[in-house]
């Protein structure tokens, strides 16, 4: 067993990057640090817990690149973080299909299964504040089986590959990754070069639609609000469901890729003031502040004159 000097010091010969962004998957705490500690953990010397932190993340990054580095690697192939491997986990997990995983344990519960997704195009974000943000859908999975554990997922509507990769938690902590599965759609539609988001809106007579369509919108939350005459802004928080008068508050409906999603379809009231409407539809750097990070929206606008 190292002390935390010494610890400290092997770890001053280990960089996550060179110049390079810092991807780190916000939802489920994973990283390269926690790849890295999780295989110290299992018993790895510090040379082949990079090693596997390495593969670990670029399995996660899948077409993303990230390029971990190691100065002096013979120095640490004989440096461990603890010397007794007796209590280590037996847990893994294999890719049985795009939506099926198998996972054994022979002591202890599994307490999660999961799966992250890199689609085609995906790019990464960054925040006002410098975070980076992985553009990346998370698969839930429940038990169907004896070992087996199962999700949905119907977002596959672009055309190229799907890098994705399993995960499986013990009660202990301990994490097992699998073989990544690569999925080629060649039947889908052409995604853009980057996210995008298209408002539809159609007024007749007292009648008013209006909806919007986003496109590679994963790592961002929606938003959707109508600014009034006065200017003051209702924000919208499911179809035909408004806040309060200013009041922020993100979409909270489906948010299926490319298919269009009602926000408004509704009678004019007969007594609304008149003036002019617009219909804001905005992509924000998701689980951040959408007001501090204005520089950063994908938007589109639509404005209707009523009562005029």
């Amino acid at each position: 067993m190292y002390s935390q000097d010494k610890i400290y010091i092997v770890f001053k010969f280990i960089t996550n990057i060179i110049n390079e962004l810092a991807y780190f998957d916000r939802q489920h705490q994973q990283g390269f640090s926690s790849f890295f500690a999780n295989a110290l953990l299992k018993g790895k010397n510090f040379a082949e817990a990079f090693q596997e932190a390495k593969q670990a993340q670029q399995q996660m990054l899948g077409h993303l690149s990230q390029n971990p580095q190691i100065f002096n690697e013979q120095s640490l192939n004989k440096i461990y973080l603890k010397n007794n491997t007796s209590t280590v986990s037996d847990l893994k997990i294999e890719a049985i299909d795009k939506l099926t995983a198998k996972v054994s344990l022979s002591k202890g519960r599994i307490n999660r299964v999961w799966a992250v997704v890199i689609p085609p195009k995906v790019k990464a974000i960054i925040d006002n504040k410098g975070n980076t943000i992985l553009p990346i859908p998370h698969l839930n999975f429940t038990p169907s089986n004896t070992n087996e554990w199962q999700t949905n997922w119907n977002e596959t509507i672009y055309n190229g590959d799907y890098h994705i990769t399993f995960y499986a938690e013990d009660n202990t902590g301990n994490l097992a990754i699998s073989k990544s599965v690569i999925i080629s759609i060649s039947n889908g539609i052409e995604a853009p070069e980057q996210a995008e988001i298209k408002l539809i809106l159609d007024k007749q007579k007292d009648q008013l639609k209006a909806e919007i369509v986003e496109q590679l919108g994963w790592g961002y939350d929606l938003y959707a609000a109508v600014i009034l005459p006065d200017g003051q802004f209702i924000a919208l928080k499911n179809s035909n469901d408004l806040m309060p008068a200013n009041k922020v508050q993100h979409w909270q409906g489906d948010r299926t890729p490319n298919k269009r999603q009602t926000l408004l379809d509704l009678q004019l009231p007969k007594d609304l003031a008149a003036g002019e409407y617009c219909l804001y539809g905005i992509l924000s750097p998701e689980k951040a502040e959408v007001l501090e990070n204005v520089n950063l929206w994908v938007q589109d606008k639509l404005c209707v004159n009523i009562g005029l």
